[in-house]
């Protein structure tokens, strides 16, 4: 197969894991380059398959974001990799779907999140689940971590999940006001967060 032509593409993609120390929101990141053999004309779909084959990551769990834009919109599965002008040596980045498990008032969610998402966007997933089992609930709901000193910080709701520095020690409470007063706790519990972000 010829590795330089356009018909065949060698895409080199790079891997981030985001790795936090259970005692400390300090943490650090490692990059690993890793290339993946595709053809120009491969849909997102079959990229991502490529992916799960090396990296192990369902397909499902993935979020691919181009180059030029990787904070941006997606690449669509439909669509073909060079509908995106992905060519020989191209990155590609990947953000890795992770699992919030959400106890709140004697039920337990699970919520799909990404590093990327705002505090506000994990707050309007939540609402409905809240709402399903409090007739009083008025829409209204704060998240605080807990640091490691015992204090409680309130998430500002345009920070994104890895701003807030999560991860699978910190515990996050939830507050929902079910009327004009008082509020009443649920809990949140974090998994797999540790590893819970890949760039590739």
């Amino acid at each position: 197969m010829n590795h330089f032509g356009i018909s065949a593409v060698l895409l080199m993609a790079m891997l981030t894991m985001l790795m936090l120390m259970p005692s400390s929101t300090d943490g650090f990141k490692i990059y690993v380059s890793l290339p993946v053999e595709v053809e120009d004309t491969d849909t997102v779909a079959t990229l991502k398959q490529k992916i799960s084959e090396i990296t192990k990551i369902p397909p499902e769990q993935q979020t691919i974001h181009g180059e030029d834009n990787p904070n941006g919109h997606w690449l669509m599965d439909e669509n073909k990799l060079k509908d995106y002008k992905i060519f020989e040596n191209s990155h590609v980045y990947l953000w890795r779907e992770f699992e919030i498990f959400v106890k709140c008032n004697g039920n337990s969610y699970n919520i799909s999140m990404k590093g990327t998402d705002t505090v506000q966007n994990l707050k309007e997933k939540i609402k409905p689940r809240i709402a399903k089992h409090l007739d009083n609930f008025i829409g209204q709901i704060k998240l605080r971590r807990h640091t490691t000193d015992g204090t409680a910080v309130e998430l500002r709701h345009n920070e994104t999940l890895d701003e807030c520095g999560i991860n699978g020690v910190d515990g996050i409470d939830v507050t929902y006001v079910e009327n004009a007063g008082g509020g009443r706790e649920g809990r949140v519990c974090c998994s797999r967060m540790s590893v819970s972000r890949s760039r590739l």
